[in-house]
């Protein structure tokens, strides 16, 4: 489940990258006014046996406090907007028609832990595979540093949801999971969150390592999904350690790195 608003730039590696590991790939446009549905086209026609497009025809709020205070106004209506995130998610569930569900961004570029990890869950009993990725900084060499100051939104969100984002690496996180029982909530309100009944019986392989290269912070415009009170803090990002071999042999691979 891939979906993509204006990801021109690595939406054709982020596909490439777990090609030849999953069943189906379901690319979902959101209202993209760059090349993003050209390049969907071009990746469909490559794989034609295995990729769906979609189109997801309607605006949806930016993740922080544009999402949450929709959820708020919406009350008893809130679950048959388009606009909600959740909603939007769940939409792009139900595109997608195998068992289980990748949900796979498209700024992420997979590295060869996430193909052992891969292997080491289809042969485990778990239903719910967690993965941990690297968040990159702009020039391609470093992790992101953490802003020094958060503290003008943290009121308002989760504090280790919102510096998640902006760690060096991610939290570990539930991206595969059964399509059945699986639904996205408003349980965070900033955003979405995943609810299966998986989780709770404790169903979940956590492999540590670094399974994605997250290039959101690469883009040309890394906040425009982000609502305006987030965007002072993400601007406060700067470089910090540098990127590890496996990050490099990824970013080499896929052309980013000569």
């Amino acid at each position: 489940m891939v979906r993509a608003k204006n990801e021109e730039q690595f939406l054709y590696s982020s596909v490439k990258s777990i090609m030849d590991h999953v069943d189906e790939v379901v690319i979902i446009d959101n209202l993209s006014s760059d090349a993003t549905p050209r390049i969907a086209r071009a990746l469909a026609d490559e794989y034609p046996e295995k990729i769906t497009l979609r189109e997801y025809r309607h605006t949806v709020a930016r993740v922080g406090i544009e999402n949450k205070e929709l959820v708020s106004r919406l009350h008893a209506f809130r679950r048959f907007s388009p606009a909600l995130l959740a909603n939007y998610y769940n939409w792009c569930l139900r595109q997608c028609t195998k068992p289980y569900i990748l949900k796979w961004d498209a700024d992420s570029i997979a590295t060869e832990s996430f193909y052992r990890y891969l292997d080491e869950w289809r042969q485990s009993n778990k239903e719910i595979l967690m993965f941990r990725g690297a968040n990159l900084y702009a020039d391609f060499r470093h992790l992101v540093a953490p802003p020094a100051r958060m503290e003008p939104v943290m009121e308002d969100y989760a504090s280790f949801t919102f510096a998640n984002w902006v760690a060096p690496y991610t939290d570990l996180h539930a991206s595969l999971f059964p399509k059945s029982g699986a639904h996205y909530t408003f349980g965070f309100w900033w955003c979405e969150k995943l609810e299966t009944p998986w989780l709770k019986k404790g169903s979940v392989y956590r492999p540590m390592g670094v399974s994605f290269v997250h290039l959101k912070y690469c883009k040309r415009d890394p906040v425009a999904n982000m609502s305006p009170e987030l965007h002072p803090i993400l601007e406060q990002i700067s470089p910090g350690a540098p990127i590890t071999k496996e990050i490099e042999k990824a970013l080499r691979e896929y052309g980013f790195l000569s």
